[in-house]
């Protein structure tokens, strides 16, 4: 498989796990508005809270990583018989579902737990 394909391969499968987002947000919803009318923090909503953060550290680091591989093969890239624009549209690509994919991994973790709650 070429490194192309396995980067549209890895984005499908990331837009298929960010779909599912409005359905977490939805289970959710119950729990955070019985949260609202008291005064303490269930560990739901601190774990919704810390997971993004964590989601968004991985995906800055895994981005940065991303760019600086392909950076590093860019000239190579550009030396081979292709249109000039197809590396940097690759690269792009690379380093959109680099940044994307821990998002997307947490929102399919949560829609499967809060899924076997209900």
């Amino acid at each position: 498989m070429t490194r192309q394909a396995r980067t549209r391969r890895a984005s499908n499968s990331i837009a298929r796990n960010l779909m599912l987002a409005p359905a977490v947000m939805a289970m959710r919803m119950p729990l955070m508005t019985a949260e609202a009318g008291g005064s303490s923090v269930t560990s739901e909503t601190l774990g919704a809270v810390s997971e993004k953060l964590t989601a968004f550290a991985e995906g800055a680091a895994a981005a940065q990583f991303a760019w600086m591989r392909s950076s590093m093969m860019l000239p190579f890239a550009f030396m081979s018989a292709r249109s000039p624009m197809a590396p940097l549209v690759e690269m792009a690509e690379e380093i959109t579902a680099a940044a994307l994919a821990p998002a997307g991994r947490q929102v399919r973790k949560n829609h499967r737990r809060l899924k076997g709650k209900g």
